[in-house]
């Protein structure tokens, strides 16, 4: 989050100056990197895990009760992508239910309802009007699937790829757990799949502008759901969705 540097008046309204972040968010620098080099440079995403690294261990050192199933679904918007999802019917707040189920307990804290890499500059979290509260863990262990889980497919002609290597999510979950294990926190990345069902609902609580972007989305949710229902490892089926 950016330091206020000044706080002045205009016209009898307050403004504030805040200290810049960054010229350019992370998710641009990783698209640069892509089509430059067809890779994410692992110092580039070291810059990634700094930024998630500060968020997480502000969310993990708050003090607070256990989270609430109707306001983290009204927070997900589960009632909305049912809708929006017409042919998944009642399945989406079944799963979401059951998904609940492993979360109950766990603290509710602020998180970012949209974090991920184009959220994001060199210096920190921005996009924060959305902030609300939801489950401890939720925003940032699922922050770098997001590309996954809305990923529209390559050109034609293109060969398919996925946006992180295998290491770096690897690192990157390490990273996450590790900042909740020193505060004594349940490791996220342990309810990996039921957060991850979360998000995909969470990204089809709305429709997006671009019809590509909506499919994506939906046929991720589609995914994330029938992995869930089969008892399959979600990472696991996300990343061969990538590659097929």
């Amino acid at each position: 989050m950016a330091a206020i540097v000044a706080v002045g008046k205009w016209a009898d309204m307050t403004y504030m100056i805040e200290d810049s972040l960054g010229s350019r968010t992370l998710g641009d620098r990783f698209d640069d990197e892509l089509e430059r080099e067809g890779v994410i440079r692992d110092d580039t995403f070291a810059e990634f895990l700094d930024v998630v690294r500060r968020h997480a261990s502000a969310q993990a050192a708050m003090a607070t009760g256990a989270a609430d199933a109707e306001s983290f679904a009204r927070l997900l918007g589960v009632s909305e992508a049912a809708a929006n999802v017409a042919d998944l019917g009642g399945l989406v707040p079944e799963v979401f239910e059951r998904a609940f189920a492993k979360l109950a307990g766990l603290p509710a804290v602020w998180v970012h309802v949209d974090l991920h890499e184009h959220n994001m500059c060199r210096h920190g979290v921005i996009d924060l009007e959305g902030t609300a509260w939801g489950v401890a863990g939720y925003d940032v262990v699922t922050a770098v699937f997001v590309a996954a889980l809305t990923d529209v497919g390559p050109p034609a002609g293109a060969p398919s790829a996925q946006r992180f290597s295998e290491s770096q999510v690897d690192a990157y979950l390490a990273m996450v757990d590790e900042v909740f294990e020193a505060s004594s926190r349940v490791p996220p990345s342990t309810l990996l799949d039921e957060f991850l069902l979360c998000r995909a609902i969470a990204l089809c609580a709305t429709k997006h502008r671009r019809p590509d972007l909506w499919a994506a989305r939906q046929r991720a949710l589609r995914t994330v759901v029938a992995a869930v229902e089969r008892g399959d490892d979600v990472r696991g089926r996300l990343s061969t969705a990538a590659v097929e």
